[in-house]
């Protein structure tokens, strides 16, 4: 099995994967809504599309019909993520009301802006 993630290839290098391999392709998209490009998933013959986003999956199964959509979201490792005794240093330092992560889009800097006139505690 052949495993992309994003939505990189052209319809026609799905296909030539498919061809070459004789395996079936999928693409895991591990993104939200606003980080669709292209959409070229739409048009290429993938076996599969994974989503973190339940919402996408809905519409893309029921609005648009396709029947190799399927939620998949993201986890974590236990290796590498572990629960962990906070001190009373770490509270004080990463307490928080409202908390983000991600890439600094405009729109988040938006709304970031309006809930400072509610004097909240927001960590970044």
């Amino acid at each position: 099995m052949t495993i992309t993630t994003h939505d990189f290839l052209y319809p026609d290098e799905v296909e030539f994967v498919k061809t070459k391999t004789q395996a079936p392709i999928t693409m895991w998209f591990p993104d939200s809504v606003a980080g669709f490009q292209r959409a070229f998933f739409f048009i290429s013959d993938y076996d599969f599309l994974f989503f973190k986003d339940p919402y996408i999956v809905h519409v893309l199964s029921e609005q648009y019909n396709l029947k190799n959509v399927y939620y998949l979201p993201e986890c974590f490792n236990p290796n590498f993520h572990r629960t962990v005794q906070l001190t009373s240093y770490d509270l004080k330092r990463y307490s928080c009301d409202i908390t983000t992560y991600g890439s600094p889009h405009s729109i988040r800097s938006s709304l970031f802006n309006q809930l400072l006139e509610y004097n909240s505690n927001i960590k970044i």
